[in-house]
């Protein structure tokens, strides 16, 4: 009889113990998801990191040197157009000078026509650099957090104060809003800023790259 009692006794006592057991580990983990590890941040300044790449430097020389030639050609062109201008107008009045004038208009077109190809063409220069740019520092700042452990890299916008522009094509407080809707970062301390590493390490790529 005695037995039976402690059988009915000691069910009930382990169902409670397992209950107890489940409660504290369902706590347990729910209070780890609520204290997650915060998750490890840097910052960078895009605009430092971008003027002190030597990238940008050889990109700058190697387009001044197309807008040079680009240049050099157009007052070739330009000043065959004058002297032939001067020509035409000294030639006497009649069909002959009609269409030299003719001539000379199809020539001052095409003269447009090749200098809007060629601001095409400085232009094309100047967003692949962009392009190049961004994409190694994408590549460079991903490598400098695995190797220092942060998850997340963000270009810190927070410095310098909203603008507005009386000449602008927008009123003053539309152009103070949209300024404060295109901030991501509003504070953002020094100790988190991997700028000059960043372009330290891009400079030191560079430079070993073949």
């Amino acid at each position: 009889m005695m037995s039976n009692t402690r059988t009915r006794i000691f069910f009930p006592a382990a169902a409670l113990a397992l209950c107890v057991l489940a409660i504290i580990t369902y706590e347990t983990v729910a209070v780890r998801g609520l204290f997650a590890p915060p998750t490890a941040v840097a910052t960078i300044d895009i605009s430092k990191v971008i003027d002190k790449l030597n990238e940008q430097a050889e990109w700058e020389i190697q387009i001044s040197s197309l807008q040079a030639g680009i240049q050099e050609e157009a007052e070739t062109r330009q000043s065959r157009l004058i002297e032939r201008i001067q020509e035409v107008e000294k030639m006497e009045q009649g069909s002959e000078q009609d269409a030299a004038i003719d001539e000379l208009e199809l020539e001052r077109r095409r003269l447009e026509e090749w200098a809007r190809l060629k601001q095409m063409e400085v232009d094309r220069e100047r967003s692949l650099m962009w392009q190049s740019i961004y994409r190694n520092i994408k590549a460079e700042a991903a490598k400098l957090a695995k190797s220092e452990g942060y998850e997340l890299v963000l270009i810190d916008d927070s410095p310098g104060e909203l603008i507005a522009s009386r000449d602008a094509n927008m009123p003053i407080e539309q152009q103070i809003l949209t300024q404060i809707q295109a901030r991501r970062v509003i504070y953002a301390a020094n100790t988190i800023d991997i700028t000059e590493k960043l372009v330290i390490r891009m400079n030191n790529a560079r430079t070993t790259s073949p």
